[in-house]
């Protein structure tokens, strides 16, 4: 029993998840949206769950950065989220470093917004 549970404990993947913020601004309704950008570090791919400060309508989705094995500066992500009042929101982030960018979106409703993430030094 003890083999199982030493031998359950090393499949564990060997990832370091770094959740970073966000805002998006929709520059239609002038509505500030935050939230958190979730990467698994050097990876192409991220979560990012937004509020309406607002409104409270609240959207998720996922970034991906197609045919990359690595995150570079100045690689491009699509951006694909969902909100809780049906919206789709499409987009693309540029990665400005390793933990920060800037991006743009649209939604259904053919509202632009602009979006800021990551670490902002200080």
């Amino acid at each position: 029993m003890a083999g199982l549970a030493l031998a359950a404990c090393t499949d564990i993947p060997n990832f370091y998840l770094a959740g970073y913020p966000v805002a998006a601004f929709d520059t239609v309704t002038d509505e500030l949206y935050r939230g958190t950008f979730r990467i698994i570090v050097g990876e192409p791919t991220g979560d990012m769950v937004l509020t309406g400060l607002a409104s409270g309508t609240e959207c998720e989705g996922v970034s991906g950065v197609p045919d990359v094995d690595m995150l570079e500066v100045g690689a491009i992500a699509n951006l694909l989220m969902r909100c809780s009042d049906g919206r789709l929101i499409r987009g693309q982030l540029v990665y400005g470093s390793s933990r920060a960018g800037f991006g743009s979106a649209e939604d259904t409703d053919d509202s632009p917004y602009l979006i800021l993430f990551g670490k902002i030094p200080t």
